[in-house]
């Protein structure tokens, strides 16, 4: 028959062979459980109850119990994610039921349902607030809050020797996920419409995770939020397809944080230094040959184009009808130029002796002239221009009724 020394070895070889063959511990999430402190009198005033032996807050029908300061710190490590928070309180309610609602900082509230009558040892799911207060940013020393209904008593660590009946905390966490890798963007030059992101993290407990990144200008301070992905599923890694081409041309950086589905999160990875825009040389070298290219073009029209263009016809629609009836009517203007094409050209036109009307293309032949409401002869002066500047000029006389 085997000692009992010998069934501890057996067993303990057991957990070291079945944690090899799974390729990770055994234990993957930690539990930590903590007892609220001994409350001096400023977190409320406690009583000894000759009937159930140890102290008690009391609160008669309804009211909020002072924030138990759990100092969380020693309880969930920074990054880890909370996969399950149990208030355990033990309480008494008398002859009524009494629902609580608890609550963090940053996390919210959360109620309970009804306690029934009596005196009993309860166990609170406070998962949710725990986990947002965590995943928000909340400090870790925070405390959490509780709200009776009605009429009850909280066992009350008042004195070190009844710990067993002040409320404590029990927080099952696990491993913050790694520092992710950033395989792109890398220190080298990005133009056109999208850049890659490509992004790696694991955790080892097989959660799976988000990433958020977030972006800025090499020489500034401030961190703009570029996105929070959902949780991915192959490898826990990220490609992600940034638009750049509304950024300023210039040196940039991303910075990226793991979070995995309990709220835990990794440290920020900041990404090398990487480049917007095309290279400055070669931009200022295009630049310069299209400003180039235009300011030549501009110059040999001046210098080279000093003649007018020719109006080849000028008359009302029906030829040779000189009177008409219409406010508007429509009239041939027929136009060429030695350099400019006839689509460019420009015309204008004022009755007697009223202002031109605005410069517009003279991309048909047939043109609507406005000869106003009055009746009478009327003097038309037409202009017509090129590219150059060049003006031709010609007049009819028609007579409206």
């Amino acid at each position: 028959m085997k000692s009992f020394k010998q069934y501890v070895v057996i067993v303990v070889l057991l957990v070291l062979v079945l944690s090899v063959l799974i390729g990770k511990t055994v234990f993957a999430y930690t539990t930590s459980t903590f007892n609220s402190q001994t409350y001096p009198s400023e977190f409320g005033t406690s009583s000894y109850d000759s009937n159930f032996g140890y102290y008690f807050m009391t609160f008669t029908y309804g009211g909020t119990l002072p924030s138990f300061p759990i100092h969380a710190s020693s309880v969930i490590p920074e990054g880890a994610g909370v996969r399950e928070a149990i208030y355990e309180l033990y309480v008494t309610t008398g002859v009524y039921e009494t629902s609580f609602t608890f609550s963090t900082p940053n996390g919210g509230s959360v109620g309970t349902g009804v306690t029934q009558a009596g005196c009993q040892e309860k166990y609170y799911d406070i998962t949710s607030i725990v986990r947002n207060h965590i995943s928000n940013g909340g400090n870790r020393n925070f405390s959490i809050g509780m709200y009776s209904s009605g009429y009850c008593k909280i066992g009350a660590n008042y004195n070190s020797s009844y710990i067993g009946y002040s409320p404590e905390l029990t927080v099952t966490y696990g491993a913050r996920p790694t520092i992710p890798t950033i395989s792109s963007p890398t220190s080298t030059r990005y133009e056109g419409q999208n850049m890659p992101i490509t992004l790696r993290s694991t955790q080892s407990d097989g959660n799976t995770i988000k990433f958020e990144v977030q972006y800025k200008k090499g020489n500034e301070d401030t961190w703009n939020q570029l996105v929070t992905t959902g949780y991915t599923s192959s490898g826990n890694s990220l490609n992600y397809s940034w638009d750049i081409s509304s950024l300023e041309w210039g040196d940039y950086v991303i910075r990226v944080k793991a979070i995995d589905c309990y709220g835990g999160y990794s440290v920020w990875e900041t990404s090398e230094v990487f480049k917007v825009g095309p290279d400055p040389a070669e931009a200022a070298r295009i630049a310069a040959e299209e400003a180039k290219e235009a300011v030549n073009e501009i110059k040999d029209i001046l210098e080279r184009d000093v003649e007018p263009p020719v109006i080849t016809r000028f008359s009302p629609i029906i030829d040779r009808v000189m009177v008409v009836r219409n406010n508007i009517e429509q009239f041939y203007v027929i136009a060429r130029d030695n350099r400019t094409a006839n689509n460019e050209l420009q015309y204008r036109y004022k009755v007697g002796a009223g202002v031109y009307s605005e410069w517009a293309d003279l991309e048909n032949q047939v043109v609507d002239l406005n000869l106003g409401t009055t009746n009478g002869y009327k003097q038309i002066t037409l202009e017509v221009k090129d590219l150059a500047g060049n003006i031709a000029l010609d007049s009819m006389g028609v007579f409206k009724i």
